[in-house]
């Protein structure tokens, strides 16, 4: 059974989240799907004028409780990061939840309600769609620091469960 802090912060994060906006501004967009449950988001930022910071991030969409709670964390966790930290973030929550690994960026630590998730594969994939729409986002900002389009959009159709 999930703890009732798992519980309560998930519904917390659902009823309220952070960062979610009903329709997006401009800037860089990416697209997120998980077949395994449906869960469809958007997520965006404006572009840094330096082109190596994240400086707000918004995110928009149809999800479950899960997914949208984890989008809501990742928002109002990452404010005004580096691209290259957000990414390394990324990275270590789906290594934590995947690989069974403990979370060690102080970052991160809001996140580590997800662990419950282990018992849960099916609900893993939940959690980490919005880091791994995040890992795309970083991607495009990057490609976008060469050829400074106005307004980039890419769709991932990914099985969020098999992402590493």
């Amino acid at each position: 059974m999930l703890s009732q802090i798992y519980q309560t912060s998930i519904l917390q994060h659902n009823r309220a989240p952070c960062g979610y906006r009903e329709h997006l501004p401009g800037g860089c967009q990416v697209r997120g799907f998980n077949p395994l449950c449906g869960d469809e988001i958007v997520l965006g930022t404006e572009p840094a004028v330096d082109h190596t910071h994240l400086h707000q991030l918004w995110f928009s969409g149809e999800s479950c409780a899960i997914c949208t709670a984890s989008a809501s964390l990742m928002c109002q966790q990452l404010q005004d990061i580096k691209l290259s930290r957000a990414a390394q973030l990324a990275h270590e929550l789906q290594h934590c939840l995947q690989r069974d690994q403990a979370l060690t960026a102080p970052e991160l630590s809001a996140m580590a309600i997800f662990a419950e998730l282990r018992q849960l594969p099916n609900r893993k994939s939940c959690a980490t769609l919005p880091w791994i729409t995040l890992l795309d986002l970083l991607d495009q900002l990057r490609a976008g620091r060469q050829s400074e389009p106005a307004a980039m959009t890419a769709t991932r159709h990914d099985q969020a469960g098999s992402a590493t």
